[in-house]
C-alpha cells in the first residue's frame, strides 16, 4: 500500500507540474531564456579575452587551456578577435551592453515565471531586485570559479576512473550550488531552504546531464567541424534551451509542492 500509494504521489505531482508547466507556456519562455543567455556569455567571453589580452596574460590561459583540454589552441585569431586598443575599447563597450541588455531580460523573464507559478503579485522594490541580481551573480561567479579550479585539479592529477566520477559529481555540485539561491531569492513569498531544494536538484541534474551529453556530441559530430562558429552557437542555444526549460520546470516543481502538499 506504501508503494502505491508513493507511486500515485508521483503521478499525481507529475501530471501537476506538466499541466503548470503548459499553462505558464514555459517552453516559449525557454525559448526567449535561451537567447538572452546566449547574447549573454558570448559577449562575456569577450570582455575575458579583452581582460587577458590587455593584462598580456592571453598567451598563457591558451596554454593553460591546451593542457586542461589536451587540445590546441591558437593563440593568433584569439589576437585578431580583441584587435588593437581602439578596438578592445569599443568591443567591451558593446559587450558589456549586451552583458547587461541580455542579463536583464534574462532576469525579468524567469522573474515573471516564478511570480505566475507562486500566484502572488510581486511588489518587490528596485532595491529587492538588485539584491536578487548581486546574489545570483556572485555566486554563480564564485561557484564557476571553484568549479574550473576543481576541473584544472581533476585534469591533471586524476586517473580516469576518478575523472568519470569526479567530473559529473563537480559539476552537479556547481550547478546545484548556483541554483539553491535563485530558488530561494527569486520566489516572491518567503520560501526556505528545503523548500527552494526540488527545483534546484531538478534544474542541476538536468544541466549536468545534458551538459555531459552535449559535449560528448560535440567530440563525436562532424557538424561541429564543418559549420564551425555557426555550428558552437546552435550547440550552445540548444543547450541553453534544455536548460532554461529545467529551470523553469523547477520553479513550476516548487510551486506544486508549496500549493498541493504544504
Amino acid at each position: 500500500m506504501g508503494v502505491r500509494s508513493a507511486l500515485a504521489t508521483v503521478r499525481f505531482l507529475a501530471s501537476a507540474v506538466v499541466a503548470e508547466a503548459r499553462e505558464e507556456r514555459i517552453s516559449l519562455v525557454a525559448a526567449g531564456l535561451a537567447y538572452y543567455l546566449l547574447l549573454f556569455f558570448v559577449p562575456l567571453g569577450l570582455l575575458v579575452l579583452i581582460a587577458l589580452e590587455t593584462t598580456g596574460n592571453l598567451s598563457a590561459a591558451a596554454h593553460w587551456l591546451d593542457a586542461l583540454s589536451e587540445t590546441t589552441i591558437r593563440v593568433g585569431p584569439l589576437h585578431r578577435i580583441t584587435g588593437g586598443e581602439d578596438a578592445r575599447l569599443r568591443a567591451a563597450v558593446i559587450a558589456v551592453v549586451l552583458v547587461l541588455w541580455s542579463g536583464g531580460r534574462a532576469f525579468s523573464s524567469m522573474n515573471t515565471v516564478f511570480t505566475d507559478v507562486s500566484g502572488v503579485s510581486a511588489d518587490d522594490g528596485l532595491f529587492a531586485e538588485l539584491v536578487e541580481v548581486v546574489v545570483v551573480l556572485v555566486t554563480t561567479a564564485g561557484t564557476f570559479c571553484l568549479y574550473a579550479a576543481l576541473i584544472a585539479v581533476f585534469a591533471r592529477s586524476a586517473t580516469d576512473a576518478v575523472w568519470y566520477v569526479g567530473v559529473p559529481l563537480a559539476l552537479f555540485v556547481g550547478f546545484f550550488s548556483v541554483f539553491l539561491p535563485v530558488y530561494y531569492v527569486f520566489p516572491p513569498t518567503n520560501v526556505d531552504v528545503v523548500d527552494a531544494l526540488p527545483g534546484a536538484l531538478l534544474a542541476a541534474v538536468v544541466w549536468t546531464v545534458s551538459g555531459l551529453g552535449f559535449r560528448l556530441y560535440a567530440e563525436a559530430s562532424e557538424s561541429i567541424d564543418l559549420y564551425g562558429v555557426v555550428g558552437v552557437a546552435l550547440l550552445l542555444m540548444t543547450w541553453f534551451y534544455v536548460g532554461g526549460l529545467a529551470l523553469l520546470a523547477g520553479a513550476v516543481l516548487n510551486g506544486v509542492l508549496e500549493r498541493e502538499f504544504a
